[in-house]
């Protein structure tokens, strides 16, 4: 027994250590390697523009090693040193911060030991971000200490210190393809030069641990892809964990080209902008893509940008994966997007001095920036289980720029968005001018998720979900806008923002300013902003006065913001059964009644009751608390329209049209008959609505309580029974009927049989014409026949031989 209890023991300690592994990287050749470097590096060249060197920072304020839990053996990582914008205002400081990296699966310990500075007591002395990870650290004498079981990226700051802390970036052990072929070129461990020449030819490019690889400028003059490496159709760069690229990368107008590893793209050598805009050289980025086609992004750090990290520009098909990114210069955004399709962006860590995401349609630029400009909208972008650290700016940033609806060009789309599992760690807009005025109120650059639709844009179809906001030092949590020409970044006004959601958002600080639901007029408006589960400091919103601070409402909002709920996912009900009714307003009992009368065809009324075909609605169970509503008449389904506007802007026209895919024609009824249902649009979350102002046309409308003109009777209807019997379509002998909706006359083709009979029943089953029909084709009037639902049958002595519903 106790053998058997051993070897039980023997195993799982061996399968424990068989699935944990630990990999570190190389550090950078000690030639370079410079302790502590300076805020701002040193310079050179005629104007003092160009790196006067190539080092590597490091940050000896702490130590860090790691090794596999169930191991004694210790790792030491390389601290990186990284620069970070520090705190409020304009961009005239930064801190010296830092980071490390290593591989694992299985579980590792970290120790990290603070060599300078205030020391921490205790463990609450020490966060950990993101919070949510719920990293509890041991703290004793100089050393922190955790333990982790799974990847993640993290940052460790002591008392309080947002600016000096410890970036930790454990990553998931990945083997990448080494590049082959005949155009590879590889750097082995050593510092070296990149030939521009390279730059014209296609090439796969190996940066191995312990490598740095120099893009030097020829000249100070940055353009024609000097300082960068130029990437030309299925180019590759792969920097290995420990290898090091000093330089930019440029693609333009290719496709299929990759850049991964574990390796970093440092920038720290080179000038940054603060308080001034540098006109005498073109930024280098780490990475830049303009009108390229498949680019895959995988497991690089971004250190210290000139300004944006990640620029992209009209590009389709990009896939950036465990991405990590620093920034402190001015527009130091982590991953700018204009005019992009089909992104997805997973596992990130951005750290910046701008937004950390933006997304923008494609932007005007004047023919003076000699720019090639391709007018596209931003469509199916997808960001998740990325954190977010805006030290200047806003987390997410969608909006401010487009093509500016000038001069005959119409405005884009930025549509179909997609934010999943993202733990925002930092917004701070608080601005210092340089003569050292404070602003303390910026507006609608405020935001920690900020829809600024701008510029003509129209921003749409918005879904963000499991979203986490961390207490922000300066803010508001949500802008959605449309907002005027002049106001913050926008040139021209924005169009409209439609169908923005927000599924499980919750908000733990204080201090932050109202957020802002805003449009500018009938025309450019806000319509539909649906919360599902928005929880601050654990208090769930149920309505926009509940997000109360002191008596201050939290939400601002304006007469052009409209159809914004909250908890709509569960107000649904399956109770009424499908079937045939006719559905009545309990404020005057007048029906819904399909009308294809002016002022929009195919639109709904309501009347008087006249036990006509289109007051017949067949309503479909969807099964998912979703119904169909069918007008028995036309067979064509009730509709939210989008766009026409009906009710002091708020209100949309109710149609009826062919069925859609879309949710605009599916409703959600709750209720009864003795209180009333309530029929709401899936998709607006507009409600049924008898209107006084559109003479008795329905409209949808933002949810008005105990109002009796959205409270609707549904009375099952039953067809006479003689008409009933014959609904079925029978048609065996092939015979050809038509046309369907009737109009002057019915057409019969192919009937073989002599001496049929033919009968036209209407929907009460009254026989309402009996010919009989001796020729094959034959054409029956009914020009004078009352619009209706009627059938038609043909006998073959008293055996029906054909039968189908028709529509006059």
């Amino acid at each position: 027994m106790k053998k058997t209890i051993y070897l039980a023991l023997l195993m799982c300690f061996m399968t424990l250590n068989a699935f944990s592994q630990l990999i570190t990287y190389a550090n950078p050749p000690d030639t370079l390697v410079l302790d502590n470097p300076p805020l701002d590096a040193p310079l050179t060249g005629l104007t003092g523009i160009t790196p006067a060197n190539y080092n590597v920072g490091r940050n000896t304020r702490y130590s860090v090693r790691v090794k596999e839990t169930n191991s004694s053996e210790w790792k030491n990582l390389f601290v990186y040193s990284t620069f970070v914008n520090n705190t409020h205002g304009t961009l005239t400081k930064s801190n010296m911060s830092s980071f490390v990296n290593f591989d694992f699966s299985g579980s590792v310990t970290v120790e990290i030991t603070w060599n300078s500075g205030p020391t921490p007591y205790n463990s609450n002395d020490v966060l950990i971000r993101p919070i949510s990870k719920n990293i509890i650290p041991t703290v004793s004498n100089d050393k922190i200490t955790f333990t982790l079981t799974e990847p993640g990226k993290f940052s460790v700051e002591l008392l309080g210190d947002r600016y000096s802390g410890l970036h930790l970036f454990a990553n998931n052990i990945l083997n990448y393809p080494v590049p082959t072929g005949p155009n590879v070129h590889v750097y082995p461990p050593g510092i070296h030069e990149y030939d521009l020449s390279l730059n014209t030819q296609h090439k796969k490019i190996h940066i191995m641990p312990g490598a740095v690889l120099i893009v030097r400028p020829v000249s100070e003059d940055y353009s024609n892809y000097k300082a960068r490496i130029k990437l030309l159709d299925n180019d590759e760069i792969y920097i290995q964990g420990g290898g090091i690229l000093k330089g930019g990368i440029i693609g333009e107008d290719v496709s299929n080209v990759k850049i991964y590893g574990r390796g970093i793209i440092d920038l720290t050598n080179y000038r940054k902008q603060y308080n001034e805009v540098f006109n005498n050289y073109d930024y280098i980025r780490p990475i830049t893509f303009f009108r390229c086609d498949t680019i895959s992004i995988d497991g690089v750090t971004l250190n210290d940008s000139q300004d944006v990290n990640m620029l992209l520009g009209d590009n389709t098909n990009v896939e950036i994966n465990n991405v990590k990114a620093f920034t402190r210069a001015r527009w130091g955004d982590g991953i700018h997007m204009k005019g992009c399709i089909d992104v997805k962006i997973d596992d990130c860590f951005l750290r910046t001095s701008d937004d950390c995401i933006s997304i923008y349609a494609s932007r005007y630029t004047p023919p003076s920036w000699e720019e090639t400009y391709l007018n596209r909208p931003a469509l199916n972008i997808t960001v998740k289980n990325t954190s977010l650290y805006a030290d200047k700016a806003h987390p997410i940033e969608i909006g401010w720029h487009g093509n500016e609806e000038r001069d005959g060009i119409e405005g884009l789309d930025i549509y179909n968005l997609f934010f999943n599992n993202i733990d925002i760690l930092e917004h701070d807009e608080l601005w210092i001018d340089p003569d050292g005025t404070v602003r303390e109120d910026a507006g609608d650059f405020l935001g920690a998720i900020s829809i600024n639709c701008s510029d003509g844009n129209k921003c749409n179809n918005f879904l963000f979900k499991d979203i986490r906001v961390e207490d922000f030092s300066n803010g508001r949590l949500l802008s959605v806008n449309v907002e005027s020409g002049g106001v913050g970044a926008a040139m021209t006004d924005g169009k409209t923002v439609e169908n923005i959601r927000f599924e499980n958002l919750s908000y733990n600080g204080s201090g932050e300013k109202p957020s802002s639901i805003k449009g500018i007029n009938c025309e450019r408006f806000v319509n539909g902003v649906h919360f599902e589960n928005f929880t601050v400091n654990g208090v769930l919103i149920e309505e926009l006065s509940d997000y109360n601070v002191g008596g201050v409402n939290m939400f601002n909002t304006n007469n052009y913001a409209y159809n914004i709920t909250f908890q709509e996912a569960n107000n649904f009900s399956m109770n009424l059964a499908s079937g045939l009714y006719t559905i009545s307003n309990f404020d005057n009992n007048q029906y819904l009644q399909k009308n294809s009368s002016l002022p929009y065809v195919n639109s709904t009324t309501i009347s008087g009751s006249s036990y006509s075909n289109n007051q017949v609605w067949e309503v479909i169970n969807l099964g998912t608390g979703h119904y169909k509503i069918q007008n028995y008449d036309t067979d064509k389904y009730l509709h939210n329209s989008l766009d026409l506007q009906a009710v002091n802007c708020q209100g949309r026209y109710i149609q009826t049209l062919d069925p859609l895919t879309m949710t605009a024609q599916e409703w959600k009824i709750v209720g009864d008959n003795t209180t009333g249902y309530k029929i709401n649009n899936v998709y607006t979350r507009g409600y049924l609505h008898r209107s006084d102002e559109t003479n008795s046309y329905l409209v949808a409308l933002p949810k008005i309580d105990n109002e009796p003109r959205q409270q609707w009777k549904f009375t099952p209807y039953s067809p006479p029974i003689a008409f009933r019997k014959q609904l079925k379509d029978t048609n065996p002998k092939n015979i050809n009927v038509y046309p369907n909706p009737l109009v002057d006359y019915i057409n019969i083709n192919n009937l073989r049989i002599k001496n049929a009979t033919f009968k036209l029943v209407d929907i009460q089953g009254r026989t309402i014409s009996t010919k009989q029909i001796d020729s094959e084709n034959s054409q029956i009037y009914v020009g004078d026949l009352a619009n209706g639902l009627y059938l038609v049958t043909i006998e073959d002595n008293g055996q029906i031989i054909y039968s189908n519903k028709f529509i006059k």
